[in-house]
């Protein structure tokens, strides 16, 4: 089971949502001050500028090379089968970036006496559900793995 977050899941939960308000406030301002006002044209262009937004966090997102996360009976991240006995450290992280937060999930790895880290992207969460602190992904994976828990460390 997939557990990290997808790039449609920032989609649909973190850029859409913005644009469908942005776009009905701006909507009704220019209604109301242009009489020559032509609605396919806002449309389309509302349209293409929320798919140029997407795609520019994509390929923000994409550059970062964060892992999948899997879990099944052992931790997957991408086709890399980690062990939970060998995650020493589990860290969340918020960076801000220009229009909105990228949250990840940081994983210190401790393997023979090699230590390295892995990165995966936080499942994405709806604006009602983004005061809540709480994070889907290691909710998730908590459940599966609950010792685990001991290795999160607090920002």
């Amino acid at each position: 089971m997939l557990i990290s977050g997808t790039y449609l899941e920032r989609f649909f939960y973190n850029i859409l949502p913005y644009a469908i308000l942005n776009s009905f406030i701006v909507y009704f301002l220019l209604r109301s001050k242009e009489e020559d006002f032509s609605l396919h044209f806002y449309l389309l262009f509302c349209t293409g500028f929320t798919f140029f937004i997407w795609i520019v966090d994509s390929i923000k997102i994409h550059l970062k090379k964060f892992k999948k996360l899997r879990i099944s009976d052992a931790l997957y991240f991408d086709n890399q089968e980690i062990q939970p006995s060998n995650i020493i450290a589990i860290k969340k992280i918020k960076r801000i970036g220009r229009w909105w937060p990228v949250k990840f999930i940081e994983f210190t790895i401790k393997e023979n006496n090699d230590t390295y880290t892995l990165s995966t992207l936080e499942k994405s969460v709806t604006l009602l559900q983004s005061y809540n602190r709480v994070s889907r992904t290691l909710n998730l994976l908590f459940d599966r793995f609950p010792e685990l828990q001991k290795k999160l460390v607090l920002n």
